[in-house]
């Protein structure tokens, strides 16, 4: 389950690394808890950086890419088996949606109205849709398994064509877009 740590005396230091990942560039963010950010690089590595070091203006970032590199592995390991730590800063609103979403197996997806009434408030799809869009930690927490009510992909941070490749990937199908012939 997401945990925030409450009442740390010190500032934290947050270990990262920038790292290829099969969906592009992505950057990972630990601290001694577990992974606090995972996001593709948008407008460069610096750029992505500044703006998680926004995100944790108390915290001392250090670059650690012997330590991040099996993190990331890991998170995109499809046969990984137990759930990786994690180190969620979030209302306690949106840590009950993201562990709702760790529930959704592989390959699944559920409607934001589903998920909002899987985690006991069924009038709130619009406050669960925001609560996905805030995840900090994607693709682990897997945000892309959320479409809306219709079927259709609704959105996602990376664009469509990346939550559709994510989707196809789950499902072991090519989709249109990466097929080469």
């Amino acid at each position: 389950m997401p945990r925030t740590p409450r009442g740390e005396s010190s500032a934290p230091v947050i270990r990262y690394g920038v790292h290829p990942t099969p969906y592009g560039e992505g950057l990972i963010a630990t601290t001694g808890h577990g992974i606090c950010r995972l996001t593709f690089v948008q407008g460069g590595r610096r750029a992505t950086l500044a703006r998680i070091k926004a995100e944790f203006p108390e915290a001392t970032f250090v670059e650690d890419t012997a330590r991040t590199t099996a993190l990331m592995k890991q998170a995109f390991d499809h046969r990984r088996s137990g759930a990786l730590a994690l180190d969620l800063k979030g209302t306690a609103f949106q840590r009950r949606v993201w562990s709702e979403l760790l529930q959704i197996p592989r390959g699944a997806t559920t409607t934001y109205g589903g998920l909002a009434a899987r985690i006991g408030a069924p009038s709130a799809s619009r406050a669960v849709g925001s609560a996905v869009g805030a995840n900090p930690v994607c693709f682990v927490v897997p945000c892309h398994r959320v479409v809306r009510g219709d079927g259709t992909l609704g959105g996602y941070a990376w664009g469509p064509a990346m939550k559709a490749a994510m989707l196809a990937d789950e499902l072991g199908v090519t989709p249109p877009a990466r097929r080469r012939g």
